[in-house]
């Protein structure tokens, strides 16, 4: 789900990822984890800790807290 003033690019790209995922675990159900995330590294040119979090959800979690506390300091998804 979108967050609310976010960048709409940024929306498809992880729904892109998100998408992309499923289509790999579905080809290669014999993968482990860290080769799903290396393949969309190498797809995506993102970290895979950032494509997990994509993935995860944890990433419009960060984007939404960072959003406000203006963006200026680390937080944890606990």
């Amino acid at each position: 789900m979108p967050i609310k003033g976010s960048n709409p690019d940024i929306d498809r790209r992880n729904q892109d990822i998100k998408d992309r995922f499923q289509q790999l675990c579905k080809q290669h159900p014999q993968w482990k984890l860290d080769a799903y995330l290396q393949e969309l590294h190498q797809e995506f040119y993102l970290k895979p800790t950032t494509i997990q979090q994509i993935i995860n959800g944890n990433y419009d979690k960060y984007r939404e807290k960072r959003k406000a506390s203006n963006g200026q300091s680390r937080l944890d998804f606990e």
